[in-house]
């Protein structure tokens, strides 16, 4: 019976050893895993950082895009090149989107709004207030939510009021013109 306990001291050695290297595999997987993970924890880091100066930079472009628009749309109103067929055709496209909406651009109220204003279709029909109020809605939608439909009503609503702004230009220009030539 002296080939059991060697047998047994065999089979001890060989368990210990895989135990052993178990062991030593462990430690090693668990100090490549915690590289990893603190690695991965630098990278994502680095990926929200990435990610907010990608934010404010795509709200940068958007404000510039909404501001150069504006300032184009107002200098064509202020040479008087916005007419009422423009601004009555773009009242109607409104119309259109805001009929097509899917869900809610900012509230129920807001999209409501922005229907009963260009629901009356005829651009001097809508106030410069109603037309400013107009745009305001949409360009927050647009900034909050990207949609494409808002940033048409902004156009539109914009110029609208760039049309009203374009009657005033016009009717400031004859009156001007009727004072020079009364003697």
């Amino acid at each position: 019976m002296a080939l059991v306990p060697v047998e047994l001291a065999e089979f001890i050695v060989g368990v210990a050893g895989i135990v052993a290297s178990l062991v030593t595999l462990s430690y090693w997987s668990g100090k490549k895993f915690e590289a990893i993970n603190r690695k991965s924890e630098v990278i994502d880091r680095r990926f929200e950082m990435f990610k907010a100066k990608l934010t404010t930079f795509s709200d940068g472009v958007k404000s510039a895009v909404v501001s150069t628009h504006e300032a184009l749309i107002d200098l064509m109103a202020l040479k008087a090149l916005v007419t009422r067929e423009e601004a009555n055709f773009l009242a109607k496209a409104v119309t259109r989107l805001a009929s097509a909406v899917g869900g809610n651009p900012l509230s129920k109220e807001n999209l409501e709004y922005i229907k009963s204003v260009f629901g009356r279709e005829d651009p001097d029909k809508i106030t410069i207030e109603e037309a400013e109020k107009a745009a305001s809605i949409a360009k927050k939608w647009w900034y909050e939510e990207g949609k494409d439909e808002a940033y048409k009503i902004f156009l539109a609503a914009t110029f609208v009021r760039g049309y009203h702004k374009s009657e005033r230009v016009r009717k400031e220009s004859e009156a001007r013109k009727k004072a020079l030539q009364s003697p």
